[in-house]
């Protein structure tokens, strides 16, 4: 739908102007000297000429088709002109004004009208408050920044039009090329989905940068990256510390903030996130200059065996790999290097390498089939010719397949090699470690694509609850809504895990001291009490739990203590009774949860749970729905992990029931949209085949 708004065959611009100083001008301008071979029409109200042609006063007195209208008039003025261009049968604006949701209430009262307008005459509408776009395939700089792109498969959008404008004049020194360079602005009708949508099908794109402060749509944003499987996508998101200030009402809203909820929407798709503006023009770097890795078998080379050290931690720690010599590279390298050199991988051709060790050790490597990608780095010592290194690191990789990145360290001499490399398309990065990073997204990427094309998300399987359970469960929080109960007990939350077949352990909740030991006649001690109240989340600290009650006696104590400690410290507390449970012996507390993000939709948790849940917040996440492959795989991601598994010749605890509570609850969010968080923490796990009891539940609407 899209390719009318980048290929118009006819363009108005509404405010175009012929003093220079206007940015009227500078659009008019861009258009006419870049090449773009389609009609023009300036309007203007005051009728000028502008820059040797004549102008209209009104889009309405073009007697011909008008595909794209540019505004660039006062905020105010701008529904009136919008409403002019529906009417006319302009189907593409791009809104340059600013002035909109930007700067307040009366500013977003404006956009509301021109998105109603937008709708009312199925126009499709970019900005408002950005820099318009370019598009190296058709010549056209529909923006109002200097001079055009270079022609490249790169793709970039943003929200920031001031980071287009830093990366416009960082892409010319770079010598980086694009398809389309875009600018979003606020995003009142195309937004992130839309843009990748269209990125993500056309032809003449290979790689997709983007920039944004928020997302608008950020659901539809991940369905439409986990339907492609070719496309390497890198995403800078800003913004990752707002959601620290909302409050949480539960160990799951607590630790899953947006930030958090983002990196898990990313994992099952091509999505690459930078997390710094550093590392995002790092990647843009290397996915716009070099081939794919097709693996993570990674080669060093280097003249200073330190740097083999630190690169070798660096892979150690990430999703690469160091690459195994075929025993022919061995033998190969033996002839070529001095026997001073160590031949292996990390290879240090030692520090008196010149530039033809440097090419003949490349040369052999390189040809090995165990090795996808190459680091090169250098130091600066007293033989190294380092433009001619430089220079032959470049011939090595005229036409390989197999990517490099280079990492030479130094200041004043190693300028002009770095200058050389990158004339090359070599990116040359300042430290190893951030070669290594580099590499490892690339990889991740790979990775990501291989699994899109098989999607796990795909083959979900919806679990089927009974209809009139369905119902039950449904009228029942249709009931608690309109009683304004926002938060379910205990008992009512444990209903509903159990409609599902989740265990619980043995539970009774008492609401009076008297009944306590009639009541526990079904259990079997010892025992654990704790406090039934929507507003106690940290029980413990409440002093509401008491543990190892061995007999009435004890229960009837504890019973007392808790109400008094939870009166003492919230007055205002509803206290709905005291819940005692059965203790579980030789088990392991973690926790499943769920977050309906506003944004993502549901959001699955699992960790170490107990009290210390959110002290480690060792926990992986993932978007519902999560398939039992998807929630094996989470399990495999947390730190506590080999605990799991089972250590020191213990045998490891019931995985595959965890997989199994992880998707039900991904199933109760989507089943439930009146669910906003669920928390079941403790969940207790008995090692190997027994199962587990899930002993707490908070559910809230």
């Amino acid at each position: 739908m899209l390719e009318s708004l980048f290929f118009p065959k006819s363009i108005a611009i509404i405010g175009a102007s012929s003093n220079p100083q206007k940015i009227g001008h500078s659009i008019a301008k861009n258009i006419l000297s870049n090449g773009y071979s389609g009609k023009v029409y300036f309007i203007n109200i005051h009728k000028e000429k502008i820059l040797g042609k004549a102008s209209y006063d009104s889009i309405i007195k073009i007697s011909g088709a008008i595909d794209l209208a540019i505004i660039v008039i006062p905020s105010l003025a701008v529904p009136d002109v919008l409403e002019e261009c529906g009417k006319k049968g302009v189907k593409n604006v791009i809104i340059i004004s600013a002035g909109f949701s930007e700067i307040g209430d009366a500013g977003k009262e404006l956009e509301d009208r021109i998105s109603s307008i937008a709708i009312k005459y199925q126009i499709q509408l970019l900005g408002p408050n950005c820099l318009g776009f370019l598009n190296s395939k058709n010549n056209l700089n529909a923006s109002f920044a200097d001079g055009m792109i270079m022609k490249g498969d790169a793709a970039f959008f943003s929200q920031s039009g001031a980071l287009c404008s830093a990366m416009l004049d960082w892409a010319k020194k770079m010598d980086i090329g694009f398809s389309k360079f875009i600018s979003v602005g606020n995003k009142t009708v195309i937004d992130e989905a839309s843009i990748l949508k269209y990125l993500l099908e056309d032809k003449a794109t290979k790689v997709v940068l983007g920039y944004l402060e928020g997302f608008k749509r950020g659901k539809q944003f991940i369905e439409t990256a986990k339907k492609n499987s070719k496309k390497p996508v890198i995403i800078m998101k800003s913004g990752a510390t707002q959601a620290g200030m909302k409050a949480a009402s539960s160990h799951t809203g607590a630790m899953a903030q947006d930030d958090d909820v983002i990196d898990a929407a990313v994992l099952d798709t091509n999505i690459i996130r930078a997390k710094t503006i550093e590392e995002f023009f790092h990647l843009s770097l290397l996915f716009s200059w070099q081939p794919r890795l097709n693996g993570n078998k990674i080669a060093i080379v280097t003249n200073a065996g330190g740097l083999a050290v630190i690169s070798a931690d660096a892979i150690s720690q990430s999703n690469l790999a160091l690459a195994d010599f075929s025993n022919a590279t061995k033998a190969s390298l033996k002839k070529i290097l001095p026997s001073e050199a160590t031949i292996g991988n990390p290879l240090d051709i030692i520090g008196d390498a010149d530039a033809q060790r440097y090419r003949n050790a490349i040369s052999c490597v390189l040809a090995d089939k165990n090795v996808d990608g190459i680091i090169v780095l250098l130091t600066p010592q007293t033989v190294t010719d380092i433009p001619k290194t430089a220079e032959n690191i470049a011939e090595c990789f005229k036409n390989s397949k197999k990517p490099v990145i280079a990492s030479f360290l130094g200041g004043e001499k190693t300028g002009e090699g770095v200058s050389i490399l990158e004339k090359n398309k070599i990116p040359c990065f300042d430290f190893p470690e951030v070669a290594v990073k580099a590499f490892d997204a690339m990889a991740r990427s790979i990775r990501k694509t291989v699994k899109s094309e098989g999607n796990e998300t795909m083959k979900y399987k919806k679990i089927c609850i009974k209809p009139e359970i369905y119902r039950n469960i449904r009228e029942s929080i249709y009931v608690l809504k309109n009683k304004d109960i926002l938060t379910l007990g205990f008992d009512g939350g444990k209903d509903i895990m159990q409609k599902y077949e989740i265990p619980f352990i043995g539970t009774v909740t008492v609401q009076n001291e008297n009944d306590v030991a009639l009541k526990l006649g079904s259990l079997s001690f010892p025992l654990v009490a704790k406090i039934d109240s929507p507003q106690v989340i940290h029980k413990t600290d409440a002093g509401g739990v008491k543990i190892n009650l061995r007999n009435p006696e004890d229960a009837k104590a504890a019973y007392r203590e808790i109400i008094k400690n939870v009166k003492n410290r919230f007055p205002k507390a509803e206290i709905r009774g005291v819940v005692f449970q059965e203790m579980v012996r030789d088990s392991l507390e973690v926790i499943v949860g769920a977050k309906r993000d506003e944004q993502f939709g549901p959001v699955i948790l699992f960790g170490l749970g107990g009290t210390v849940v959110e002290v480690f917040k060792d926990v992986s996440m993932r978007l519902a729905p999560v398939s039992l492959s998807q929630a094996k795989k989470m399990i495999t991601e947390v730190k506590f992990y080999p605990v799991l598994r089972g250590i020191r010749g213990q045998a490891g605890y019931d995985m595959d029931a965890i997989a199994d509570v992880i998707n039900k609850i991904s199933q109760i969010m989507i089943d439930f949209e009146e669910i906003k968080e669920i928390d079941l923490n403790p969940i207790m796990v008995m090692r190997e085949n027994k199962g587990l009891k899930a002993v707490d539940v908070r559910i809230i609407f």
